[in-house]
């Protein structure tokens, strides 16, 4: 018969370390651990699965997070919680740079990494469509600087390895040409997150992040562009559950650049850095050509106040 105290030592350390370290620490076979548990939550709660369930899908750094206030959103898959002291943050936004295609310059993405590391951002989010892919639209190939995966991958690799503070990617219409039209079998943003030492993979077309308490959004989906400058924006903020609506909503996709505040979403749709390509000059749509650096102040859940700044190429 083991005694209360013996038994919350044990479950204790297999919270903090971990169940298999248990195992071994303590010398015990797995059937006995769970049994360990059940008395636990009968003299402590339940608050041991919970708990075990917690430390098996998040960091120390993360639990950190969410007791500071980070918020896991229900429904979604695992979102990275960030903490970050005091209340105001800065952070960077880019997106659409098409590593792979000719209306892409390499030295503009190497131009905004280092501009947001000297503007000290604490981290940095891309909304998709880091490389061209292969679309598959008639003389699509000639218009590739680097043709096929793994040249696309290891191009973008080689732009990001030198940044150090968090990353955080979702993938895109042009990413995911590469399972959607020619079953390639592989995720290349994953793929490339997994090469980079310090990304965060959010998701095929969007993603959340949750940061002290707030939830910024990160969406690049795979839809057509309005020639309205805000219209598919608003449909997006439209869409999503109005109970669990993001602070704040970064768009990919149109490589349009706007910020505006909807339905109490503040709403930055994030630019490009490809040029204006032959398509979308037939569609007559702009590039707006650049990227975001954002500094924001969080406090009690909320957004108390932004100062989103437009870094223009065009300039």
């Amino acid at each position: 018969m083991i005694s209360k105290e013996k038994l919350h030592e044990i479950v204790e350390y297999g919270l903090r370390n971990g169940e298999d370290a248990a195992l071994v620490a303590y010398n015990i076979p797995k059937e006995t651990m769970n049994r360990y548990r059940r008395e636990y939550r009968k003299h402590f709660g339940d608050t041991a699965d919970l708990l075990m369930q917690l430390k098996q899908q998040y960091t120390d750094e993360e639990l950190s997070a969410i007791a500071k206030g980070g918020r896991i959103i229900p429904g979604a898959k695992k979102a990275p919680i960030v903490s970050f002291d005091g209340d105001v943050i800065t952070f960077g936004i880019m997106t659409d740079n098409h590593c792979g295609s000719i209306y892409s310059d390499d030295s503009h993405v190497t131009l905004a990494l280092e501009t947001m590391e000297k503007e000290g951002c604490s981290f940095l989010v891309h909304a998709g469509d880091s490389v061209e892919g292969m679309m598959n639209r008639p003389g699509s190939v000639y218009e590739l600087s680097r043709i096929g995966y793994k040249a696309q991958r290891d191009g973008v690799v080689g732009l990001f390895k030198g940044w150090t503070k968090p990353l955080y990617m979702v993938g895109g219409n042009h990413n995911d040409s590469f399972n959607s039209k020619f079953g390639v079998g592989m995720d290349i943003t994953e793929d490339i997150c997994s090469r980079l030492p310090n990304a965060d993979y959010l998701g095929s077309l969007e993603g959340d992040i949750s940061i002290n308490g707030i939830v910024i959004k990160v969406f690049h989906g795979n839809d057509g562009s309005s020639y309205a400058l805000s219209y598919r924006e608003q449909k997006i903020v439209e869409m999503l559950d109005v109970n669990t609506l993001p602070n704040l909503l970064i768009t990919g996709h149109t490589h349009k650049s706007m910020y505006f505040k909807y339905r109490g979403v503040h709403v930055i749709s994030g630019g490009t850095l490809q040029a204006q390509t032959p398509f979308m000059r037939g569609k007559k749509l702009p590039a707006h050509m650049g990227w975001w650096i954002v500094k924001m102040c969080v406090a009690d859940g909320k957004i108390k106040w932004i100062e989103p700044r437009w870094y223009d190429l065009e300039q």
